[in-house]
């Protein structure tokens, strides 16, 4: 996300996006929420969600259409999260300044060719 962009546009520019793809961030929660413009007419909302969770709690952070536990985007479209096998989850992995890892593990096991394989099949499901 930009400094320079202010958050409406940043939001109605992903909102013209067919998918988002993302870590745990400010622009995750912007792209899964429900968007309106100044007269309060609904824009598309139809963009789908793939976020990528290394050692934070995804299910507490993270948007998915078929988990239980998980949150549900406010898109009319797919959500996907994609969870780590990270060996050390812990509340450093949370408190960014805290964390004094030697060996960074937080995306261990992430299965980034499923990951691809589902945006190009949700892509051209939806082309």
């Amino acid at each position: 996300m930009s400094n320079n962009l202010p958050i409406d546009a940043y939001a109605a520019l992903i909102d013209f996006c067919d998918c988002f793809i993302s870590s745990d961030t400010g622009g995750l929660h912007i792209a899964s929420s429900y968007k309106l413009n100044e007269h309060n007419k609904a824009l598309k909302n139809k963009t789908a969600i793939f976020s990528i969770f290394g050692a934070t709690p995804a299910n507490i952070y993270s948007y998915d259409s078929y988990r239980q536990n998980f949150l549900k985007s406010s898109q009319d479209a797919l959500s996907r999260s994609y969870v780590s096998d990270s060996p050390c989850k812990n509340i450093t992995c949370i408190n960014k300044a805290a964390k004094k890892c030697k060996t960074i593990r937080c995306f261990y096991g992430i299965n980034t060719k499923e990951i691809v394989s589902d945006i190009k099949n949700y892509l051209d499901l939806n082309a």
